[in-house]
């Protein structure tokens, strides 16, 4: 009888093979025990029957699911500890090494065959190749984010539109383009500003130290109410602005996940924008994704037996 078993019913990790010091003993390759009559064969080497039952049993069954969530989140964990590698490597040494990327792609394909059990086949090695692109092109999200704030904040410098610098002191008085106004005050400019498409720098003394006042959040509600798109700066002098991108600050965190996740996308096509010059980091590219693809192919196990020693 042959049976002829893949990874898809069989967990590979399972079968350990033990070398005998004596090769003519005919000692059983998982447990060393000698073979005194019956025996199988698996993949050509033999085994005892204990070992074959034990095999069948233990190598069949499970929960695919169990299976895909544990791939699944090795992977994402190997994933986060590639792309944090390579940014220590760009860090120490001031350069960005593409041969990381292989490391990555090791990583992540060691890591999803030990969630896996070992069961590899093209659902698994997607996976893999999927996470560790992923992988790669999270290191450019960083630079391409900075670069989207910076160009953001230059839009901004060089605005020609009306622009109100707002401040808001510790002792919650309030000046509006270096004169001392009261909220009442405030308004008026305000809705006049909206009316020409103007914007609102705005700056709150204690901004990193304590939570907003009550006149910061009455500054803050009055802008907003009359529809005026605001900038929060850290410094009173309106050079450093502490939004990375000119709404942010209005969006909160929300927002700043939306240009995340934009930055991210952006981010999937970058190896192939600068094509031909990029032509080796796609190829150093393409090399991690094969090598997170080969670790997980489908094992064939072939068990036949029973023979008579």
């Amino acid at each position: 009888m042959t049976e002829h078993l893949d990874s898809d019913g069989l967990d590979a990790s399972d079968v350990e093979y033990y070398e005998s010091d004596d090769t003519s003993a005919n000692g059983c390759a998982t447990c060393g025990a000698a073979i005194v009559d019956t025996y199988y064969e698996v993949n050509g080497r033999l085994i005892c029957p204990t070992c074959q039952q034990n095999m069948a049993q233990s190598l069949q069954g499970g929960s695919r699911f169990i299976r895909f969530v544990s791939a699944s989140f090795l992977g994402l964990v190997a994933a986060v500890i590639g792309a944090g590698i390579y940014f220590a490597v760009a860090a120490l040494t001031g350069y960005e090494i593409g041969l990381v990327a292989i490391v990555v792609g090791l990583l992540v394909g060691g890591g999803v065959r030990i969630g896996a059990r070992a069961r590899g086949g093209w659902f698994y090695q997607t996976l893999a190749i999927v996470l560790t692109y992923f992988s790669i092109v999270a290191t450019y999200v960083p630079t391409l984010f900075k670069a989207s704030a910076d160009q953001a904040m230059s839009d901004v410098a060089n605005e020609t539109r009306q622009i109100a610098r707002i401040i808001v002191h510790h002792d919650d008085s309030i000046s509006l383009d270096g004169n001392t106004v009261t909220l009442e005050d405030l308004k008026p400019p305000l809705e006049h500003l909206a009316s020409v498409g103007g914007i609102v720098w705005y700056h709150r003394e204690g901004i990193r130290d304590a939570g907003p006042s009550d006149a910061a959040n009455a500054v803050g509600n009055t802008i907003e109410g009359v529809g005026l798109p605001y900038v929060v700066f850290v410094d009173d002098h309106f050079e450093r602005p502490e939004s990375t991108w000119a709404m942010a600050t209005r969006g909160g965190p929300l927002a700043q996940a939306f240009i995340l996740v934009l930055a991210f996308i952006f981010a999937l096509a970058v190896p192939f924008l600068s094509l031909p010059a990029s032509y080796m980091g796609l190829i150093i590219i393409g090399i991690a994704l094969y090598s997170a693809w080969k670790i997980n192919l489908r094992q064939h196990i072939s068990i036949a037996g029973p023979y008579q020693l």
